[in-house]
């Protein structure tokens, strides 16, 4: 999900989304995270990774990535949990817009583009986000295959409204 925020940044500001993404503990999934953000075809993102005193190689990890592209911005975290992870994370975004992974998320290539195009286009929008596809297939039951085209059946901003009070529609990886 993508969200709009008001930094009161003007034209200067060139990063138009901020990927906010907390991690403890992700080795075995974070290389396929970034690299499925960080390929993006759209260049005016950055990437605030907060590590949360992994315990594992996740801050080599975060390293690794941060050298060879200098739109990931590293922070880390007290280990208090991911709440407190994002709450840093966020105060270093400086996007127009805020989009959220998970440490174990595949963001589409367009997701961005399409996401503050939206945002762009209606100011009326608070936020916006997209289908998803749970993986991996062979290890989803049905109730989570439920559950995938539940949420993928929620499309429009009525829809959202209603659901709401069933479950969260705008899953962040979205």
């Amino acid at each position: 999900m993508a969200t709009r925020l008001d930094h009161g940044l003007g034209p200067a500001n060139h990063i138009v989304v901020s990927v906010l993404l907390p991690a403890r503990n992700a080795a075995s999934t974070l290389d396929a995270t970034l690299a499925s953000v960080l390929r993006a075809p759209f260049s005016e993102l950055e990437v605030v990774a907060i590590d949360d005193a992994s315990t594992d190689n996740t801050l080599d990890i975060f390293r690794r990535w941060s050298a060879r592209d200098g739109r990931l911005t590293l922070l880390r975290g007290a280990g208090t949990g991911i709440v407190d992870a994002l709450n840093l994370g966020l105060t270093h975004c400086r996007g127009a817009y805020v989009a959220r992974m998970d440490a174990d998320d595949i963001s589409h290539p367009q997701r961005f583009a399409l996401q503050a195009a939206a945002l762009d286009s209606d100011a009326s929008l608070a936020g916006v986000g997209g289908l998803v596809r749970l993986f991996p297939r062979g290890a989803l039951k049905s109730g989570m295959l439920t559950y995938e085209a539940w949420l993928n059946t929620v499309v429009t901003a009525e829809e959202v409204a209603r659901a709401r009070f069933i479950e969260s529609p705008l899953v962040h990886p979205s």
